[in-house]
């Protein structure tokens, strides 16, 4: 209550004053979440690397693995069909794993 006996007001330096602990608040807060947002991006940027070497390596091993079926261990009239069946199914593979669901942690 004011002298006079109406509302108590908050004055220009009252307000500035109740603003800026409101402010000081909101930075600590604001610090919290950069250092946790931070953390997240580290950790999705690692994620997505793994994936990147995952699916460069996955075609280069079966590459790997078909060259030495045909000129050491079978002819190409074998590893023809392996072949064919090898490639086709990347690309069935890839679209499953990328419709699929994420999993949240």
């Amino acid at each position: 209550m004011n002298k006079r006996g109406g509302p108590a007001r908050l004055t220009a330096r009252g307000a500035g004053q109740a603003r800026e602990k409101e402010l000081v608040g909101l930075r600590s807060e604001l610090e919290t979440l950069a250092t946790a947002k931070a953390k997240l991006d580290k950790l999705a940027e690692r994620e997505a690397d793994r994936g990147i070497w995952i699916g460069g390596l996955i075609p280069l091993a079966t590459f790997a693995v078909l060259f030495r079926m045909t000129y050491w261990e079978f002819s190409w009239d074998i590893v023809e069909p392996l072949s064919f069946f090898c490639s086709s199914m990347g690309p069935i593979v890839f679209f499953y794993f990328w419709c699929a669901p994420p999993l949240q942690t």
